[in-house]
C-alpha cells in the first residue's frame, strides 16, 4: 500500500487543563461521543496508544481529550463491492506476467482476493459479517451478510464479468452504505474493487452519497486497476475522496496479483482499530472531526471518519 503521511494536530497540556478544570455543572451538560480509527507508525499499526496520547479535534480549534481508549473487540459488518462490468473481464493486467495464460483473467484475481479477504476477517473475529455485491450494469446483492466463510467461498466463486455491462460503482457505495445503515454493528465498512479505465453510469450525485455515507457512518476501502497507463481522473478523485472524509483509503495499482496484498493491508487497518470516548459539550453538532495525537509520539497517519460521530 502507498504510504501517506498526515500532519499531526498538536494537543496542547493547556488544552487538557482547560478541560479537566472545566467546573462540574458545565460537565454534566456533557455527550459522550465515540470514534473509531487506526494509528500507523512507520507504515505499521499501533497498539499501545494510552487514552493521554489521543484526543478529538472538532473542527480544527477545538480539542476534546480520550476519556477511554481500548483496542476495538466489537464486530464489524462489511460489504465487498466486485466489479462484474465488461472491462472486468479478458486477459489480465499484470505486467510481471509473459504470458496471456499466467496473466489470467482479472475476475480470477479480484474473486481470489476477496475469498482471502473474507477469510482474514473472520479468522480475525468470528462475529464479524460480510455480505458481497456486484456493480456490472446494476448493484446486486450476491450474498446477504453472513459470518461463515464457506458461504462467502461460494457467492465470490458465482461472479461473473458481464459483456457491454457499464459500472454503477457509486450506485452500489450508495446501496452498500444504506445495508450498512441497518446493521447493528457500529463498525461498518466498504471494501471495494473496481476496474479502469471504464464507463460509470451511476446517476447518484456524489455528495448525496456523502451525506449517506455520513449517516450510516461506513469507511470505504477501494483499490482500482488501472488498465496501462490509462487513468480516469473524476473518477479517481471521487473514490479518494470519499477514502479521505470516511476514514479509509485508497490506491490504484496496475497488475492484479498484488489485489489479495491489497485487501490483506485493508484488512489490517481494520483490525487494528481504537475505541475512543470523549466528552463534548452541548450545544451544535461540529462540521467536522479528526484524530489529535501528542506530538511527542512523532508522525501519525490516523485512518478515522472526519464525519461527526452520531
Amino acid at each position: 500500500m502507498k504510504r501517506v503521511l498526515g500532519t499531526a494536530l498538536i494537543l496542547s497540556t493547556a488544552l487538557l487543563t482547560l478541560f479537566f478544570s472545566t467546573p462540574a455543572s458545565a460537565r454534566r451538560q456533557e455527550s459522550e461521543k465515540t470514534i473509531y480509527f487506526t494509528a500507523m507508525k512507520d507504515n505499521k499499526p499501533m497498539k499501545d496508544l494510552k487514552a493521554a496520547d489521543v484526543a478529538a479535534a472538532e473542527d480544527k480549534t477545538k480539542f476534546y481529550p480520550a476519556s477511554s481508549l481500548k483496542l476495538a473487540t466489537t464486530p464489524i459488518s462489511i460489504v465487498m463491492l466486485a466489479d462484474t462490468s465488461a472491462v472486468a473481464g479478458g486477459a489480465g493486467l499484470d505486467r510481471r506476467s509473459t504470458s496471456a495464460t499466467a496473466a489470467g483473467d482479472m475476475m480470477h484475481d479480484i474473486k481470489q482476493a476477496f475469498q482471502e479477504f473474507a477469510r482474514y476477517m473472520i479468522k480475525a473475529n468470528p462475529q464479524n459479517e460480510l455480505a458481497l455485491m456486484e456493480f456490472g450494469q446494476a448493484s446486486i446483492m450476491v450474498q446477504d451478510f453472513t459470518s461463515k466463510p464457506e458461504e462467502l467461498d461460494k457467492s465470490v466463486t458465482r461472479l461473473v464479468s458481464k459483456p457491454d455491462a457499464d459500472s454503477v460503482l457509486l450506485e452500489a457505495i450508495m446501496e452498500s452504505s444504506k445495508e450498512l445503515g441497518k446493521r447493528k454493528n457500529a463498525r461498518r465498512a466498504i471494501v471495494s474493487i473496481n476496474v479502469m479505465p471504464d464507463s460509470e453510469r451511476s446517476r447518484e450525485p456524489a455528495n448525496n452519497i456523502m451525506k449517506e455515507l455520513a449517516k450510516d457512518q461506513a469507511w470505504i476501502f477501494s483499490v482500482s486497476l488501472q488498465k496501462g497507463d490509462s487513468r480516469n481522473s473524476t473518477r479517481g478523485t471521487v473514490l479518494q475522496g470519499f477514502a479521505d472524509l470516511t476514514g479509509g483509503h485508497h490506491d490504484d495499482i496496475v497488475g492484479q496479483s498484488a489485489l489479495v496484498d491489497q485487501l490483506k493491508a485493508y484488512a489490517d487497518i481494520l483490525n487494528a482499530q481504537y475505541e475512543m470516548k470523549y466528552m463534548r459539550p452541548a450545544g451544535a453538532p461540529p462540521q467536522s472531526v479528526q484524530m489529535a495525537s501528542n506530538p511527542a509520539l512523532g508522525q501519525i497517519k490516523f485512518y478515522s471518519t472526519k464525519f461527526p460521530p452520531q
